[in-house]
């Protein structure tokens, strides 16, 4: 049998600088005295169910990353962005108990399934580079921005800015990623990861806001967001979720990835 050679090649200033920044604030952030409020409580539980869905999505990543023969700083990078998603699941969870209890079921009809996620999946790295790194870590980001000026309790507000810190950074080496692999793959990959990110889009409106729910469904994600905004505990309002996800897609994705050479088609 032939050996195989593993170079374990260092990756560039940027992923390295990123994979120290991770590391260094992989410390333990305290949830203290929450004021008991079930929409709130309601709406953490969803975004710890949207982190653990992180977790496996990143490790297909580094799965995908290791078949390509990629760089260990980048490697480790996607590793650690696993460990950080376990962290802020976990956050996310105890401030729903502080609220009035994390509600452990996900409801019928809702897009968030983790273990769905777990399935082993032989999809391609340019798949997996641009629905985490490019889309999902970019829209998660603009939208913790968003809630960040809403939220006015200090023990919300602390969580909140220590996930949006590491989402940052995940957003930085995803798109430093995108540069390395996206330019070299084919033009008919090109075009099947442009149908694939316009894909992406539509799930996101329905996991991360409320646009393209059933009526029901879109009912009760506003009613939640917009108690939770109102009482400063870590949402915005549902109208301007919408609006965030609507203008990252259009103002920043689309035009970096079509700078990549992935022709995006705009969301139906």
């Amino acid at each position: 049998m032939k050996a195989r050679v593993v170079p374990l090649a260092p990756g560039d200033t940027v992923t390295r600088k990123a994979r120290r920044a991770l590391l260094q604030r992989a410390a333990a952030v305290t949830v203290g005295p929450l004021p008991t409020c079930p929409e709130a409580a309601a709406f953490w539980s969803e975004r710890a169910w949207s982190e653990l869905a992180a977790v496996p999505a990143m490790s297909q990543s580094a799965l995908a990353w290791l078949r390509h023969g990629g760089d260990t700083d980048s490697l480790g990078s996607l590793m650690q962005m696993g460990v950080d998603e376990v962290r802020h699941a976990e956050l996310a969870r105890d401030v729903a108990e502080g609220l009035g209890g994390y509600e452990a079921t996900i409801p019928p009809g809702a897009a968030w399934e983790p273990a769905l996620l777990g399935e082993p999946s032989g999809m391609p790295l340019p798949f997996w580079v641009v629905a985490n790194g490019c889309i999902s870590e970019t829209v998660s980001l603009a939208l913790m921005q968003a809630r960040a000026a809403h939220t006015h309790h200090p023990v919300a507000a602390r969580v909140l800015r220590a996930v949006m810190k590491d989402e940052a950074v995940h957003q930085r080496v995803g798109w430093n990623l995108a540069k390395q692999v996206l330019p070299a793959v084919s033009r008919p990959m090109q075009k099947e990861l442009g149908e694939y990110a316009r894909a992406m889009f539509e799930m996101l409106f329905m996991t991360f806001a409320t646009r393209g729910l059933t009526p029901r469904h879109r009912q009760r994600a506003r009613h939640i967001r917009e108690v939770t905004a109102a009482r400063g505990l870590g949402a915005c309002p549902p109208d301007e979720a919408d609006h965030v996800c609507q203008a990252v897609i259009e103002g920043t994705i689309m035009p970096r990835l079509r700078g990549l050479g992935v022709p995006v088609p705009a969301p139906r």
